[in-house]
């Protein structure tokens, strides 16, 4: 099974991982997602600014280079990452990924 990471950096999410980038003296650097399943179930992220590691997938998108490593690979497959606001609430990072498994209520 491929586990090479696709997944989709928005134009929102673009411009703000860059302006975080800049603010923070990281720029040029890439920007790493880690992903695991949590003890509930869910899907739980790290984000940061990160060298490339051994292991690494780099996917571009959006003019952000994106790190993924081996073990999060499987979790970040076809997720798209957005910035916006939900429901009134302050605009944030946002990961609509696939792989999260919705109950029936």
């Amino acid at each position: 099974m491929d586990s090479t990471p696709d997944l989709t950096v928005t134009e929102a999410a673009a411009e703000q991982i860059k302006l975080h980038a800049e603010k923070g003296g990281n720029a040029g650097m890439p920007f790493r997602i880690a992903a695991r399943r949590g003890d509930d179930g869910m899907i739980e992220y790290n984000v940061g600014f990160d060298d490339v590691k051994p292991g690494d997938s780099v996917v571009e998108s959006n003019g952000v280079e994106v790190l993924i490593d081996e073990k999060s690979a499987p979790f970040t497959k076809g997720m798209i990452v957005d910035f916006t606001s939900v429901d009134g609430q302050p605009e944030q990072f946002m990961f609509l990924n696939p792989n999260v498994k919705r109950e029936d209520k």
